[in-house]
């Protein structure tokens, strides 16, 4: 089983869940997997000032990848868990390129 987790910066928030689908399937394709399912779930910020903290998840043969949202905090994570080996440089590479 090999694990990657990583906190970063998100500078433009992520507005809908749109966002969060596009960012997993570009996911999907970095870690070469076929995506099965899907799940989005929003909360209320904790500021109150509108908007919506993010769980999204990828599920796929091999495992799973769910990203995290706190946009009141502009910070999300991402957390892999896979028996299929992936290139983690490439997906920091993804990370920066869509959150940049």
């Amino acid at each position: 089983m090999k694990t990657y987790f990583a906190t970063f910066i998100i500078r433009k928030r992520i507005r809908n869940e749109i966002v969060a689908i596009r960012f997993l399937k570009a996911l999907a394709k970095t870690l070469e997997v076929k995506p099965v399912s899907y799940h989005l779930q929003l909360f209320p910020t904790l500021d109150g000032k509108g908007g919506s903290g993010i769980t999204a998840t990828l599920n796929f043969a091999d495992s799973y990848a769910t990203l995290d949202t706190w946009p009141e905090f502009n910070i999300a994570t991402l957390d892999i868990r896979s028996c299929k080996k992936f290139d983690e440089r490439k997906v920091r590479k993804l990370i920066k390129s869509f959150f940049k």
